[in-house]
């Protein structure tokens, strides 16, 4: 059986899975009757550590790796078939490709690089310009002074100003 409507992004999918593993529905093509959830032996690992104790199934996610060497991020929760059937304990597991869920914090990341290497490079410029604007010798200026001539005394027997 195959659940339809039930895609997320090019590498999602979901499923209806028991607790041991088994599948009951999922959102992709192919035969359920007698095959497992890919990572069946993570999910019954995952649930009997919780049983223990050590979490909420809410918050039940991993990671792992399909037959192709391809990680893929899983999230678990109780289906709420759980409360109108309560012998029914069904678990609505969702996958995706790890590289799908991470590529668009990958191009923001490299985008910010980016950013912050143009505005270094910015800073450097402008930091070069502002220095050799300082290090040049300053100008003269001489409007203060008077423009009257100067008259000097010299006395004649020794040569000098009086």
């Amino acid at each position: 059986m195959r659940a339809t409507g039930a895609r997320i992004g090019e590498t999602g999918n979901a499923a209806l899975v028991r607790p041991d593993g088994s599948l009951v529905l999922r959102s992709t093509s192919g035969s359920d009757a007698g095959e497992s959830f890919f990572a069946a032996e993570t999910l019954r690992r995952e649930l009997a550590t919780r049983d223990k104790g050590q979490g909420s199934l809410f918050q039940l996610s991993f990671a792992a790796s399909t037959s192709v060497s391809e990680t893929r991020l899983v999230g678990v929760a109780p289906s709420q078939l759980g409360s109108s059937y309560p012998n029914v304990g069904w678990l609505v597991v969702v996958s995706q490709d790890e590289r799908e869920i991470f590529g668009p914090v990958d191009a923001q990341t490299r985008r910010l690089l980016l950013m912050l290497a143009v505005a270094a490079l910015t800073m450097c410029v402008l930091a070069l310009i502002f220095s050799s604007w300082l290090a040049a010798p300053p100008v003269p200026d001489y409007s203060h002074l008077s423009t009257h001539p100067v008259v000097t005394r010299i006395d004649e027997s020794t040569e000098r100003p009086v």
